[in-house]
C-alpha cells in the first residue's frame, strides 16, 4: 500500500490528474470541438454533492463569522487561467479566461451594469456592490416549480478548500449551488434535494438564462478601446443558438489583436461565449425567447415530471466557456458537450483530499491560510505559453512550453503587480516548507503502509495529500520563474506592472518609472527557490532556471551603478521623482541589499567580473576606472555600510541618533509606514546587525508617535506591522507586545470575511473592508492582500525573537509605556538623553571609546589653512639648475611620496593614485630629481590634504630639495630636522599653537647598531668589546607639521640603516600597516591616514629597531664571553641568554692563565657595556618624554572626534600595547647590561681573591716540607764537619737517604690533601675534644676565662677568635664570610640537616657549630654548672 500511495503522486507529465486539473493543453478555438456523444452513454450519478462528506468542506468558524466585518463576501474560484467571481448569494458576476488575443491576454464576461475595464475604480466598486445583491448576477432560473419561501441563512463553504458551495435549507428542501472550473469551462450547478418526503417536480418546468452579457478585453489602460466601449445591441454583438441547439453563443466581433500576437494566432478576430444547460446530467436543447423585449433569453424545452427523493436529487448545470473564434462562426462544433460535464464529475470524484491542519489552536487562522493558499494556486496562477528571450531561440535554455503568471486575482482584472506576486510566491514557499515538516511528521506518526486510501475512497491520508499539495506548489513556483525569464525588461530592469503575456504595463499618459524593488523581487524569488530545492532530487530543474536570469544580473547592477553616479549609494523613490522632491526610503535599499545577497548566493557574483564600469565625468584615473569590475563595489557588505551611513541621522525631538526610514531635503521620517514591514522580516535582521543601537532607537521611538494609535488605522498592513512587532516583543504604541499582536491578529482575521481573503483597505472608523480610493492606490491595495496573509503565516508559525531582529531582547518586565514616556521626558528635560555615535564610512558601530580622549572643536572656519596648502614652491633658476645638474646621474632610490586626497574624491579608492590593496601596491620609487619634480608642484587640499614623505636613503641633496620646496617658515626647521637626524641626536619637540592653527611634532631616536662584517667601517665607529666588530649610531626620525583640527598634515620620515633583505614595498608596508600588529579588518580601514595612529606606528617602528639592535649586541656579548672561557658549560645551549652565560663563567675554577687573559680583555668590555648602558638610559628618558606629551599639551589638545575614537580606538590600543611591550624590553636590556657589568666586576674580584688564597695554601704546604727537611739539612751539615772528606760508605748512605727523602717529599706533595684528612684532621679532633672536656669540667677554684684549651692550639692565634654573646669562642669574620663551628656529634662534612655550616679557610679545616647546637651540648654535658642556670655567658 505504501508503494501504491507513492506511485499515486503525479509527476509534471501527469499534472492533469492533480486536484482540480493540471497544466495541460487547452482547446484554443472552436475547430477542435466535437459533437456531443449519445445521451444514453451519460451516467447521471457523477455528482460529488450526492455523497459529499463533512470533512471535505471548510467554512469560516461560526464564532468568527459573527465577528466578521464583511457579511457579504464575494467568492473566487478558478483553474488553468479560467476564473469566476461569485456573489454572496451564489450568482456569477464575472467570468474571465486567458485567450492570448491581445496584450492583456484576458477576456471577461461582464454584466451590463459593470463599467468597462478602463474605469478601474468604478468597475471594481460596481462588482463589490453586486456581490451583496441577490438576483443581480449571471444565474439560471428554474420556472414551473414552487419551492418553500421560508429558508435559513445561506451558508458559504468550500469543497476541497477550492470550489465554492452555497447551501440554503428550506423546510424540507435543501438547495445548493456549486461552482467548478475545469478545462476552460465554468460549471454552475444547482442541486435540489430532500432528506425526508419525496418532492414532485411537475412536468413542463424549464430552465432559462439571459444572454444580456458583455464580452470585454481586460485592457485597463486604453481609454478609447472600441472593443470594450461597444454595447448591446450593436453590429459587433450577436447571440444565437448553436447549430445543434444544445447551447447558445454570444459573440463579440471587431477585436483588434496585438500586433505581435496576431501573426501567431491565425485569423481569430472575435470572442464568443458558449452556454449550455444540463438537467440531471443530460444536455438540454435550448429555445430562444421569441418576444421582442426578451429575445436575449434562452430556455430549455419543457421537461418531464420528476420525483425528487433523498437518493434522487434534481441537478441543473449551466456551463460557460469563453473561446476565440472567427467572425462567421455559426456555433458548429460546439465546445460544451456531454463529455465536458462527465469529465468535470470525474475530476471531482478522483480528487484526493485530506483536511490538513495549518493551525492547531486557531480554527479561523487555519481556514484563512487554507483559502489563501488555494486562491493563489487556482485563481492567481495563470498558465501562459512560454516564449524564449533573444539568444535562446533554439529552446535549449528554456525547453518548457508553459509558464505561469502570478496575478492579483479575478477582481483586479488579473493585473500583475510585481510586489504582490513576490509575496504570493513567498507565501507558497513558506507553505511548502511547512508541508515538508508536516509530511515528515505524518509519516513518522502513521507510516504510509497504514494508509487506507484506494481508488474507491476519496479521502487520502495526510501524508499523501501533503505530497500532492507540495507538488502543486513546486510546479507553480518553478513555472512562475520561467515566466519571469520571458517577462519584458526595459532599461535592464523589471517593471512594476505586467500583463499576463509578459509585457510591461505602461499608461500612455504616464511616463515609465524605473522601479527600485521590482528587479530585486525577481532575483530574490529565484534565490529563495534555489535555496529550498538545491539539495532535493529536483536540483537539475532548479539549475535549469538559472540561465534564464543570469543575463539579467549584470545589466541590472550596471544600471544601478549608472544611477549611483555620485557614489552615495542612495536612490530616490520613483514616485518622489515625479513629485519633484526626492525622497529616499530605507525599505527600497533593504530590498536591493537582499537582491545583492541573492546574487551572491546564486554564485553570479563572478559573472560581474566581466562587466566593467563605464567612464564617468570626473574620474581622475580614466584608464583605471574603466577596469574596475562592478562586483567590487556592489557586494552586500559594501552596499549595507553605505546605506546605513546615509540613513543615520539625529531625531530633532529626542536628540538621539537613529536610523531614519525615509529622508528628503525637507524632512526626515522616523515613523514606520506600512510598507516598512520590509525592515522587520527575519531575512532582514542581519542588515541592521552592525547598527543595532541606531535601529533599536528607531523602534523604541515608535510608541511616541501619535499616528501609531491603532484606533486611527485604515491600512491592514499597519495592523500586520503591529502584529510583527508584537511577536518580536516590541511596542508600536501604548499596548504591551502580547496585547498588541493579539489585537492586530484578531482585527485582520475579522476583516477577511467568509471567503478567507484579506482586503487591501479598511474603514478608519468601522474597520470594514473598503476599496482603494483612487487608481494610484490600486497596486498597493492588491499588494496588501498578499503580504498580510504572508505576515500572519510567517510570524504566527514560528517563534520570533528580538535577537533575530538585530537588537537586544525586550524588557521582560513589560514596563508600561507610560513609565517609559516619563523617563524619556525627564531625560530630555535634563539634557542627559543619551546620544549615539554617527556612523562614518567603513566604520561599523562599536563602543570602544575612551571618553577622555575625545576633543571636539568648533568654529573651524575661523582659522586659516596651513601654509603648505594652496602653495606653489618658488625656486629660483639657479637652485633649480643646480639640483637638476647634481641629481641628473643619481638614479638611486631616495624616497616615496604618498598623497591622500580629500575625502569626497576618495570614495572606494577611485580617486586614489593607488589601488584598493593599499598605497604600496602602486607607488613610485623616486630618486632625488623625481622627488623634486613632485614636490615643486602646487599642493591643494583636494589633491593632497595629507602627505607622507618617506626617505629611508636620504642624502644632502634630498635635504636641499625638501627645504627648497617647503614654505618659508618651514625651511629652516626642516633643515635642522635633517641635521639632527644626520648626527643621530635624540630629540623631541611637540608644540600645539591653537591661535596659529599649528601642530608640530619632531622626534628623533637613535641607538648603537652592531655592523655586519661586510659593512664598510668609518672613523667614528666604536670597536665592540675589543674585537673585530664595530658599532655605529643609527636612528629614525619623523616630523609632522599640520593644523590644530588634524585635517591636513605633512610628515617626513627619515631612516638611516640599510635593509638588504626586504624590498621597498615590503618595508613601506611594514612601516604604515604592519601585519604583526594590525589584523586584516583593521588594515582595511587604512588607519595610518590619521596622524595620531601614524605617530604610534612610527614610534613603534623606532622601538622595534632599537630593541632589535640591543638584542643583537647582547647576543654578540654572550658569544664573546663564551669564546673567552671555553671551560664554561652553563649557557652554551642558549647563548643569547647572557645571564646564564655570565653565571657560568665563574661556576668552574679559573687558573692563573685564564685570569690573566680575561684581565687583559676586561677594559674594552667594561667600556663597551658602559657606553651601551648610558646610550640606552638617554633613549629611555626621551621615550618617557614622548609618553608624557599628551599631559604636557593638555591646555591645547588637538581635535579628536567621537568618530575618530570609535573608528581607531582598537588600532590605538593595539599600537599602545605594542609600544609598551617594546619599552619593557628596553628596560629589561638596560637591567641586563647593568647586571652584567656588576656580575663581571664582582666575579673578577672573587676570582682574584681565590687565586691569592691558593698561593697562600701552596706556601703552607712548602712550610710542611721545610719542617721535614730542615732537620735533615742540619744533620747533613753535622755529617759534613769532619776533617776529611766523608767516607765512601758515608757518601753512599747520604745519597740513598737523599733519594728516599726526595721520593717521600714527592709522595707527600701529591697526597697532601689525603694525608690532611686521614692524619692531621683526626689529631686535631682529638685535641679539640680533650680541650672541650677540660672546659666542661674546670677547676672550681679557678675562675673560667673563656680560653683554656684553645690557647694550646698552635695553628690559631688569639686574634683569630672572639666570643659570642654567651662567651663561646668563635672565629672572627671578615667581610661577608660566614663562620660556624661544628658540634661534637657533627660529621666531618660541611653539609648538615637543619643548620647550615660554613667552612673556615685554614689548614686544619676546623668546623664550628652554631650557637643553638652549642647551647644544647652545654646543657647536656654541664648540668651542674651554676653559671648556666643563672643564664650568664659561659
Amino acid at each position: 500500500m505504501a508503494e501504491e500511495c507513492i506511485n499515486r503522486i503525479p509527476d509534471a507529465s501527469e499534472s492533469n490528474n492533480l486536484p482540480g486539473g493540471g497544466l495541460g493543453p487547452r482547446l484554443e478555438s472552436t475547430e477542435a470541438f466535437q459533437e456531443p456523444p449519445d445521451i444514453e452513454d451519460v451516467e447521471f450519478r457523477y455528482s460529488l454533492l450526492d455523497k459529499l462528506k463533512s470533512e471535505e468542506c471548510i467554512s469560516i468558524p461560526e464564532e468568527a463569522k459573527q465577528k466578521s466585518r464583511d457579511p457579504y463576501p464575494y467568492v473566487s474560484f478558478g483553474d488553468e487561467g479560467t476564473t469566476g467571481s461569485v456573489t454572496a448569494y451564489g450568482d456569477l458576476m464575472q467570468i474571465t479566461q486567458f485567450l492570448e488575443l491581445s496584450r492583456s491576454g484576458f477576456f471577461s464576461v461582464d454584466l451590463p451594469q459593470v463599467p468597462e475595464p478602463y474605469f478601474v475604480q468604478d468597475r471594481t466598486q460596481t462588482l463589490m456592490d453586486i456581490r451583496n445583491r441577490n438576483y443581480t448576477g449571471i444565474y439560471a432560473i428554474l420556472q414551473g416549480v414552487d419551492f418553500p419561501d421560508e429558508s435559513s441563512e445561506m451558508k458559504v463553504e468550500f469543497i476541497h478548500d477550492r470550489w465554492p458551495l452555497f447551501t440554503t435549507k428550506y423546510d424540507y428542501i435543501t438547495f445548493k449551488i456549486q461552482h467548478v472550473a475545469f478545462q476552460g469551462t465554468v460549471f454552475q450547478q444547482y442541486h435540489y434535494s430532500t432528506e425526508k418526503e419525496p418532492f414532485v417536480v411537475p412536468s413542463g418546468f424549464k430552465v432559462s438564462i439571459s444572454a444580456d452579457l458583455r464580452i470585454r478585453d481586460l485592457d485597463f489602460i486604453d481609454p478609447q478601446y472600441k472593443f470594450n466601449e461597444e454595447d448591446q445591441p450593436s453590429d459587433n454583438y450577436s447571440h444565437r443558438l448553436s447549430k445543434s441547439k444544445h447551447g447558445f453563443i454570444l459573440k463579440h466581433t471587431g477585436l483588434v489583436s496585438d500586433d505581435d500576437l496576431q501573426p501567431q494566432k491565425g485569423t481569430n478576430d472575435s470572442v464568443a461565449l458558449a452556454v449550455s444547460i444540463f438537467v440531471n446530467g443530460e444536455l438540454q436543447e435550448l429555445v430562444q425567447d421569441s418576444e421582442e423585449d426578451s429575445e436575449d433569453w434562452y430556455f430549455t424545452k419543457p421537461g418531464k415530471g420528476f420525483l425528487m427523493e433523498p437518493s434522487k436529487p434534481l441537478q441543473i448545470t449551466v456551463a460557460f466557456k469563453l473561446l476565440p473564434c472567427k467572425k462567421d462562426w455559426d456555433g458548429g462544433n460546439f465546445p460544451i458537450t456531454q463529455h465536458s460535464l462527465r469529465e468535470m464529475h470525474k475530476m471531482l470524484e478522483a480528487s484526493s483530499f485530506t483536511r490538513l491542519k495549518l493551525s492547531e489552536n486557531d480554527l479561523h487562522m487555519d481556514f484563512v491560510m487554507r483559502r489563501n493558499l488555494e486562491h493563489i494556486l487556482s485563481v492567481c496562477s495563470t498558465p501562459v505559453p512560454h516564449t524564449c528571450r533573444k539568444g535562446c531561440e533554439d529552446g535549449k535554455l528554456c525547453p518548457e512550453k508553459t509558464a505561469i503568471a502570478l496575478t492579483c486575482g479575478d477582481l483586479s482584472g488579473h493585473r500583475i503587480v510585481t510586489s504582490a506576486s513576490f509575496f504570493a510566491f513567498q507565501f507558497l514557499l513558506s507553505m511548502f516548507k511547512y508541508l515538508e515538516k508536516f509530511r515528515n511528521q505524518a509519516a513518522a506518526e502513521r507510516h504510509p503502509t497504514h494508509c487506507k486510501c484506494n481508488q474507491n475512497d476519496r479521502a487520502a491520508c495526510e501524508w499523501m495529500f501533503s505530497g500532492l499539495l507540495q507538488r502543486r506548489i513546486k510546479e507553480v513556483c518553478r513555472m512562475h520563474l520561467i515566466w519571469i525569464g520571458q517577462a519584458e525588461i526595459v532599461d535592464a530592469c523589471f517593471g512594476a506592472n505586467y500583463w499576463a503575456t509578459g509585457k510591461q504595463i505602461a499608461a500612455a499618459d504616464t511616463p515609465s518609472l524605473k522601479a527600485l524593488t521590482d528587479t530585486p523581487f525577481q532575483l530574490i524569488k529565484l534565490a529563495d527557490f534555489r535555496t529550498m530545492f538545491k539539495h532535493s532530487k529536483d536540483e537539475k530543474l532548479v539549475k535549469a532556471l538559472e540561465p534564464l536570469l543570469e543575463p539579467l544580473v549584470g545589466p541590472w547592477i550596471k544600471s544601478i551603478d549608472t544611477d549611483n553616479g555620485r557614489e552615495f549609494y542612495a536612490f530616490p523613490h520613483p514616485t518622489s521623482i515625479r513629485a519633484g522632491v526626492q525622497e529616499f526610503r530605507l525599505e527600497d535599499h533593504v530590498w536591493i541589499w537582499r537582491a545583492f545577497q541573492s546574487v551572491k548566493s546564486l554564485g553570479l557574483g563572478s559573472k560581474l567580473e566581466n562587466f566593467e564600469r563605464p567612464l564617468r565625468p570626473g574620474d581622475l584615473n580614466t584608464e583605471r576606472a574603466a577596469k574596475i569590475p562592478l562586483s567590487s563595489d556592489y557586494s552586500p557588505t559594501v552596499f549595507q555600510r553605505h546605506v546605513l551611513r546615509r540613513f543615520t541621522t539625529e531625531n530633532p525631538v529626542s536628540r538621539q541618533r537613529m536610523l531614519a526610514v525615509a529622508r528628503s531635503t525637507s524632512d526626515n521620517r522616523f515613523y514606520l509606514h506600512s510598507r516598512d514591514t520590509a525592515l522587520l522580516y527575519t531575512e532582514t535582521s542581519s542588515f541592521f546587525a552592525k547598527s543595532g543601537t541606531f535601529w533599536k532607537a528607531t523602534i523604541d521611538a515608535q510608541r511616541f508617535h501619535d499616528e501609531n494609535q491603532d484606533s486611527r488605522w485604515d491600512n491592514p498592513l499597519r495592523y500586520a506591522l503591529a502584529f510583527m512587532m508584537g511577536r518580536k516583543g516590541l511596542q508600536i504604541n501604548d499596548r504591551l507586545p502580547d496585547d498588541l499582536s493579539n489585537a492586530a491578529k484578531d482585527l485582520l482575521l475579522q476583516s477577511s470575511s467568509a471567503n478567507g481573503l484579506f482586503p487591501g483597505a479598511l474603514n478608519a472608523e468601522t474597520k470594514e473592508p473598503e476599496l482603494f480610493r483612487n487608481e494610484a492606490q490600486r497596486d498597493f491595495y492588491w499588494h496588501r492582500t498578499f503580504e498580510v496573509p504572508y505576515i500572519l503565516w510567517h510570524f504566527n508559525s514560528e517563534n520570533q525573537k528580538a535577537e533575530d531582529f538585530g537588537m537586544s531582547p525586550p524588557n521582560p518586565s513589560n514596563k508600561p509605556a507610560g513609565q517609559t514616556n516619563e523617563i524619556l521626558a525627564i531625560s530630555l528635560a535634563s539634557g542627559l538623553h543619551s546620544t549615539q555615535l554617527e556612523m562614518k564610512r567603513w566604520m561599523p558601530f562599536n563602543n570602544l571609546i575612551v571618553q577622555k580622549s575625545i576633543v571636539d572643536l568648533s568654529d573651524e572656519w575661523l582659522y586659516n589653512l596651513p601654509s603648505f596648502l594652496d602653495f606653489t614652491p618658488s625656486v629660483n633658476d639657479k637652485d633649480d639648475a643646480e639640483i637638476n645638474e647634481k641629481d641628473a646621474t643619481d638614479h638611486q632610490f631616495r624616497g616615496v611620496i604618498i598623497d591622500i586626497p580629500k575625502t569626497e574624491h576618495n570614495k572606494k579608492g577611485k580617486s586614489q593614485p593607488y589601488s584598493n590593496e593599499g598605497p604600496w601596491s602602486n607607488f613610485e620609487v623616486l630618486c632625488n630629481k623625481e622627488m623634486y619634480e613632485k614636490l615643486k608642484e602646487r599642493r591643494t587640499a583636494k589633491s593632497a590634504k595629507k602627505r607622507l614623505i618617506w626617505s629611508p636613503n636620504a642624502n644632502h641633496s634630498t635635504k636641499r630639495l625638501c627645504c627648497l620646496t617647503s614654505t618659508g617658515d618651514e625651511k629652516e626647521s626642516l633643515g635642522l630636522f635633517y641635521d639632527r637626524h644626520h648626527v643621530k641626536l635624540k630629540y623631541l619637540f611637540d608644540e600645539v599653537t591653537a591661535t596659529a592653527n599649528l601642530w608640530t611634532t619632531e622626534f628623533h631616536l637613535s641607538s648603537y647598531e652592531l655592523l655586519k662584517p661586510y659593512q664598510d667601517k668609518q672613523m667614528t665607529d666604536l670597536v665592540f668589546l675589543g674585537g673585530d666588530r664595530v658599532i655605529r649610531k643609527a636612528g629614525t626620525s619623523f616630523r609632522f607639521v599640520g593644523d590644530f583640527f588634524d585635517r591636513y598634515w605633512t610628515c617626513h620620515v627619515l631612516e638611516s640603516e640599510e635593509d638588504r633583505n626586504q624590498g621597498i614595498a615590503t618595508r613601506l608596508k611594514e612601516l604604515i600597516e604592519p601585519k604583526r600588529l594590525l589584523p586584516k579588518v583593521e588594515r582595511r580601514k587604512e588607519p595610518w591616514r590619521q596622524r595620531k595612529v601614524l605617530e604610534l606606528l612610527l614610534f613603534d617602528r623606532m622601538l622595534k629597531k632599537i630593541t632589535g639592535r640591543y638584542e643583537d649586541m647582547i647576543a654578540e656579548t654572550s658569544r664573546r664571553l663564551s669564546d673567552l672561557f671555553p671551560h664554561t658549560t652553563t649557557g652554551k645551549d642558549d647563548p643569547k641568554n647572557i645571564i646564564l652565560v655570565s653565571n657560568g663563567l665563574f661556576s668552574a675554577p679559573m687558573n692563573n692563565d685564564a685570569y690573566l687573559t680575561f684581565s687583559k680583555e676586561w677594559p674594552p668590555f667594561q667600556y663597551t657595556l658602559q657606553v651601551m648602558e648610558e646610550d640606552l638610559k638617554d633613549t629611555l628618558e626621551k621615550i618617557d618624554l614622548w609618553r608624557d606629551r599628551e599631559v604636557a599639551r593638555q591646555p591645547e589638545r588637538p581635535r579628536w572626534t567621537k568618530n575618530d575614537e570609535s573608528r581607531y580606538r582598537a588600532t590605538i590600543t593595539k599600537l599602545t600595547t605594542s609600544n609598551n611591550n617594546e619599552i619593557r624590553d628596553l628596560n629589561h636590556y638596560r637591567a641586563t647590561i647593568q647586571s652584567l657589568r656588576t656580575s663581571l666586576t664582582s666575579g673578577l674580584e672573587s676570582t682574584r681573591n681565590e687565586l691569592s688564597f691558593r698561593s697562600a695554601e701552596n706556601v703552607r704546604f712548602f712550610t710542611y716540607i721545610t719542617v721535614i727537611f730542615l732537620p735533615l739539612g742540619f744533620a747533613t751539615a753535622i755529617f759534613s764537619m769532619g776533617d776529611s772528606s766523608p767516607k765512601r760508605k758515608t757518601l753512599k748512605a747520604m745519597v740513598v737517604t737523599a733519594i728516599i727523602t726526595l721520593l717521600l717529599t714527592i709522595v707527600v706533595l701529591v697526597s697532601v690533601h689525603t694525608l690532611e684528612k686521614a692524619l692531621f684532621q683526626p689529631v686535631v679532633k682529638i685535641s679539640r675534644r680533650l680541650s672541650r672536656r677540660r672546659v666542661a669540667r674546670p677547676d672550681k677554684s679557678t675562675p673560667y676565662n673563656g680560653s683554656s684549651s684553645f690557647d694550646s692550639l698552635p695553628e690559631f692565634s688569639e686574634r683569630s677568635f672572639t666570643q659570642d654573646e654567651r662567651g663561646f669562642p668563635c672565629r672572627r669574620s671578615s667581610g661577608t664570610e660566614d663562620v660556624a663551628s661544628e658540634s661534637q656529634d657533627q660529621p666531618d662534612t660541611p653539609s648538615g640537616g637543619e643548620h647550615t655550616a660554613g667552612r673556615i679557610p685554614g689548614s686544619w679545616g676546623l668546623w664550628v657549630g652554631d650557637s643553638r647546637r652549642r647551647r644544647e651540648t652545654r646543657e647536656a654535658r654541664m648540668p651542674d654548672d651554676p653559671r648556666l642556670e643563672e643564664g650568664k655567658p659561659n
